[in-house]
């Protein structure tokens, strides 16, 4: 019995999720598990391997169509180089079909994102090389043609890096990113209108500081609203802008915060060199100098030892400060990011009205450091918020205080407004890089990473409103040599779930991408 067989065994035996993150250590490979709603009753079938089949596979993403057909993407080592490949799930076809090249060649491709429209086609968007810079791609899939042939959508001047991509339900999409102009990185954003196109990368940002992790969003009138960083001064200010669909115009980008921090005493020694292990990236002016060659290192080598994957880096500095905006119906928009008040690293969030935006709020556990803030709406205008935060807890009271990082979940409704933060993680050791989704609008399924012993695992807690949380499961293989990181989940109309993870059966074997699905 081959080692693959004997954990799938154990799968079927156990009837356990195999919900898994990624690459965090030498024995990490990429997984894809999807059953309909994780439910223990799912036949497991005979898992098949999705990948090329050429070497290590790192930085994934995914998404349903509205017909419960599935697209992956991932960056996979080829004859020396990262390609950006592409898979189907295709419900009436039996499943995964085989993997394709999907990028521009022949160099470096990295950080793949793919979303669909209404009617089951969709873009892909990745950077590549083009041996000079790196520049950002979109390839688009048409249903019933597959892909197409990518094409360069950023402006070309300069490095470009942290692409998004986001669709409406009109079938128009938005790509932002950031790309150096003139030595400074810019944030750009480059419209994708069914009929006519592309339209060109805009620069909708203004100053002479750089502009960091664009992240938009479409309100249910076809605006868009694209939230940033901006270096100003000693300080890192957020950004709103906003795309008029009836003026067709980019208005004057607004800032959210005041710009008013004051410095409080801090260690600040300790907490640098915490930043360049890579241990809690606290982002704040003194530390940006360090984690900037971090997210902007380029050479996308990495050291087993030190635990310093690609999904890794990602995971705990890029990923960490992303912020996230949704909208409702009734044309509110809600913006949630991380921002320095002079002693901590706070989750914030402002809501856009009709009177324009509200003053920014501290929504944390009013903690410590609070980093991978994520939220996801439903059809009712009811969010779900996540959030990693730095508590202190004693063990018993002759003991000093233990600083952990946990998974803290608040609730909105439209009704009552926010519920109190409540943390939902295992406890015991650190967790981070939550992940949040609606099945329907009463389950809500949060997964997130968080450390055993010198490993990695991958945790998953359900709210159902009948019953509120549940408690903290691992979702994985009972294999203690295992362990990951790169998390992406998604739901299918009809409740199929499919989670995504990094695995690695042994350190020989190279990082592999399976499918096993459930019925």
């Amino acid at each position: 019995m081959t080692r693959i067989t004997q954990i799938l065994t154990d799968f079927k035996n156990k009837l356990l999720l195999s919900v898994s993150i990624s690459v965090i250590s030498v024995i990490c490979v990429l997984c894809i598990f999807s059953i309909h709603s994780f439910s223990a009753a799912s036949v497991w079938q005979k898992p098949g391997l999705i990948d090329a089949g050429t070497g290590d596979a790192f930085r994934t993403s995914l998404a349903f169509d509205h017909y419960g057909n599935a697209i992956v993407v991932f960056e996979q080592n080829t004859d020396g180089v990262y390609r950006i490949y592409a898979n189907q799930f295709l419900s009436d076809k039996g499943g995964w079909q085989r993997p394709v090249i999907i990028d521009a060649g022949p160099r470096n491709a990295h950080i793949s994102r793919v979303a669909f429209d209404h009617i089951g086609n969709a873009i892909a968007i990745f950077k590549q090389s083009d041996g000079n810079i790196y520049r950002i791609y979109a390839n688009n899939f048409i249903r019933d043609k597959g892909w197409q042939k990518p094409v360069a959508i950023d402006g070309g001047s300069g490095d470009a890096d942290g692409h998004q991509i986001t669709f409406n339900a009109d079938g128009n999409a938005a790509v932002v990113f950031e790309q150096k102009l003139k030595g400074i990185y810019r944030i750009f954003a480059n419209q994708y209108r069914g009929k006519e196109g592309w339209q060109g990368a805009v620069a909708i940002d203004k100053g002479e500081g750089n502009g960091y992790f664009p992240y938009p969003a479409f309100d249910y009138h076809g605006n868009i609203y694209v939230i940033y960083y901006k270096e100003e001064g000693s300080g890192l200010e957020v950004y709103i802008s906003r795309y008029d669909k009836e003026k067709k115009i980019w208005s004057e980008p607004f800032r959210l915060t005041d710009g008013q921090t004051i410095v409080k005493h801090e260690d600040w020694n300790k907490k640098r060199g915490h930043v360049n292990r890579g241990i809690t990236g606290i982002y704040n002016p003194l530390f940006l100098p360090e984690i900037k060659k971090r997210i902007y290192a380029g050479s996308y080598t990495y050291n087993v030892k030190r635990f310093e994957t690609p999904s890794k880096i990602d995971s705990r500095f890029r990923d960490a400060y992303t912020p996230s905006v949704v909208s409702d119906k009734s044309g509110q928009i809600f913006a949630f990011f991380v921002k320095w008040d002079g002693e901590h690293q706070r989750g914030y969030t402002a809501v856009y009205r009709e009177d324009g935006w509200s003053k920014p709020e501290i929504i944390d556990a009013k903690g410590g450091d609070v980093e991978h803030i994520r939220a996801a709406i439903n059809s009712a205008g009811e969010i779900a918020l996540v959030f990693a935060q730095w508590v202190d807890t004693k063990v018993t009271s002759h003991q000093s205080p233990v600083t952990s990082l946990r998974i803290h979940a608040r609730l909105y409704s439209p009704d009552s407004g926010w519920g109190e933060a409540k943390i939902i993680d295992a406890g015991e050791k650190d967790a981070y890089g939550p992940n949040v989704i609606y099945n329907g609008d009463n389950e809500i399924i949060v997964i997130w990473c968080q450390w055993e012993v010198e490993t990695v695992k991958t945790y998953r807690n359900d709210y159902i409103k009948e019953r509120n949380w549940g408690k903290a499961v691992r979702v994985e293989m009972e294999d203690e040599t295992c362990g990951g990181c790169g998390l992406r989940i998604a739901a299918s109309p009809d409740g199929m779930l499919i989670a995504i993870f990094e695995l690695k059966v042994s350190v020989k074997e190279r990082t592999k991408i399976y499918a096993l699905e459930g019925r």
